[in-house]
């Protein structure tokens, strides 16, 4: 029973996620108010701030999906160091639009800061 819950759950965090992704594609992150997301996510009000503050907590947990698939495949096992950039940037030509999205809207810019200091990049940053 409880895993139906998890379920739900996530299901609910992707619908809003993917919500917030559209609508930034049309406006910045400043004019996207609660109310519309969760129309455009069909998600209750109360049950958005189950979960999340704001919008930009729901961003913030966005980028940190993507940084965590990032992490995840710089992790792999057999991976040559060499590799480990081309692997970061087909992983990032694969999704960018999500990307390109993601690097506009954070409030802070800091994106980009964030995705070179990912432990593997740094270590071949630093290498070269």
């Amino acid at each position: 029973m409880e895993k139906k819950e998890d379920r739900r759950i996530a299901m609910t965090k992707r619908l809003l996620k993917a919500a917030l992704i559209e609508l930034l594609k049309e406006q910045d992150i400043y004019h996207i108010s609660i109310r519309e997301l969760c129309e455009r996510a069909d998600v209750n009000r109360t049950t958005f701030y189950k979960y999340y503050g704001s919008q930009y907590g729901l961003l913030s947990d966005i980028e940190k999906d993507h940084f965590g698939k990032l992490e995840e495949l710089l992790s792999e096992r057999g991976v040559d160091s060499e590799d480990i950039l081309c692997k970061v940037l087909e992983a990032l030509h694969e999704d960018e639009k999500n990307y390109k999205i993601l690097i506009n809207a954070l409030p802070d810019k800091d994106f980009s800061a964030k995705l070179f200091n990912l432990p593997a990049i740094r270590m071949q940053i630093e290498k070269n």
